[in-house]
């Protein structure tokens, strides 16, 4: 297999642009176990991607909220709900993500959820500050990683790629003779938003497919959904994989607020 170095550019509108050099070998790899972190989850909300597919693929908790791999179907399910409820905000531009970025600062720029008086009134906002426990009368929520014992935080743990591929193979159906060799977990394999069915023979009806362990497992074609979980993935593959945690070869210009 051939490697070689390019300087791709990605951009959005507002007129920020970000400058990634491709990793390697153990840089590589440890990029991919890191967590995607506040930055990338920034620029798939930003860029137009549904907030609840989103929040799927890369969030394993926001305030205690879990939606991890072990985490119970009624876990998953509150999950939803909340998120739910944020999308229905945030599509009706009554909230949204913005960066700050104090004089003299350094690093990424904090991140925070400016939220409009017209919201307050709204079941959906009262849904989600009553399940998150942050303050009802805020008309901005800082996002930070980790945990946070304080109102008016955003508290956010997100997955790495390859947590996030973990995640997914839930979702993938699995021949009755290998059923014994594969993990179990809590998650219904119809559940997501994506499906990866299996058969012995070659589909007919496949818009993705692969060959292996003497099974054919596919993407239907008709299926939308599974294909553009499948398209997001290169995408936050392709950010994660590709830049740079501190060598100084990342540059970027965010919109702030």
């Amino acid at each position: 297999m051939n490697f070689a170095y390019i300087q791709p550019t990605f951009t959005y509108r507002e007129s920020p642009t970000i400058l990634y050099t491709p990793l390697m070998g153990i840089e590589y790899s440890t990029q991919l176990l890191m967590p995607m972190g506040l930055m990338n989850l920034f620029l798939m909300f930003n860029n137009g991607f549904d907030l609840e597919v989103i929040s799927d693929l890369m969030v394993i908790s926001i305030n205690g909220k879990t939606n991890s791999r072990t985490a119970s179907e009624v876990e998953r399910s509150d999950f939803k709900k909340l998120t739910q409820a944020m999308n229905n905000l945030y599509k009706q531009k009554l909230i949204k993500f913005a960066t700050t970025k104090s004089p003299g600062h350094t690093g990424d720029p904090d991140f925070v959820i400016d939220i409009r008086k017209e919201a307050l009134q709204t079941d959906d906002y009262k849904y989600m500050v009553k399940e998150l426990g942050v303050d009802n009368n805020a008309t901005s929520i800082e996002m930070k990683l980790g945990f946070s014992d304080s109102n008016k935080v955003f508290a956010v743990n997100t997955r790495s790629f390859l947590a996030l591929i973990n995640y997914l193979a839930n979702f993938v159906e699995v021949p009755e003779q290998q059923k014994e060799k594969v993990w179990h977990g809590n998650i219904d394999v119809n559940s997501g938003n994506i499906h990866v069915y299996c058969s012995n023979q070659m589909p007919k009806n496949a818009n993705t497919a692969v060959y292996i362990y003497h099974s054919w497992y596919y993407i239907k074609s008709d299926d939308i959904s599974s294909q553009n979980i499948l398209y997001l993935m290169q995408i936050l593959f392709n950010l994660q994989a590709h830049i740079g945690s501190s060598n100084g070869n990342i540059q970027y210009t965010l919109p702030l607020r």
